[in-house]
């Protein structure tokens, strides 16, 4: 694991680079990657949802997007859009979209993505939660990562779907 100094608006943030034993690199998300971010969410909108172009635009500023790419190709393996503040609470992260293109399922790019997501939080983030629609296959991920389903919620009528809320401790040792 190597260290990445990201500099974003008036503050700087140290970030871990996490390399997988398959040959994935995790890194910030960059402006560069973002018509691929885009173009992997438009493929998969039911199972992760939609964010504006401008949305995107911000959460990448924001720093609170992390790509993985195979090296050597430049390929977009995947990408994690999360946050280690929920609601303005400091000690709640939230993951809002994880999304893998279908060649990199199940090859653990999703959890390395997780992992450098609860690595780079701040310290007094100790939860982190998501919430993900019950009739798809990622909540089979979420309770393999540990995630505990809390509570669940339903759309609107015309989107009846029921989606569950999902929370893990992130911090070994903390049960408060």
């Amino acid at each position: 694991m190597s260290q990445l100094v990201v500099h974003g608006g008036s503050h700087q943030a140290l970030v871990m680079v996490c390399e997988a034993r398959i040959g994935i690199v995790v890194r910030p998300g960059t402006q560069a990657d973002l018509p691929r971010i885009d173009a992997l969410q438009k493929r998969h909108t039911k199972q992760v949802g939609f964010l504006h172009l401008a949305t995107l635009e911000g959460k990448i500023r924001a720093g609170h997007v992390l790509v993985a790419i195979v090296p050597g190709t430049g390929q977009l393996a995947g990408y994690l859009i999360g946050n280690d503040q929920y609601f303005k609470r400091d000690d709640v992260g939230i993951i809002y979209q994880i999304n893998i293109e279908q060649a990199y399922r199940r090859s653990l790019v999703a959890a390395m993505l997780l992992k450098t997501q609860f690595e780079r939080s701040a310290w007094g983030c100790k939860l982190y939660c998501c919430w993900c629609a019950q009739d798809i296959e990622a909540n089979r991920f979420w309770e393999a990562m540990g995630f505990v389903p809390l509570a669940f919620r339903t759309g609107s009528e015309r989107r009846s779907r029921t989606h569950i809320f999902w929370q893990k401790r992130i911090r070994s040792g903390d049960t408060t």
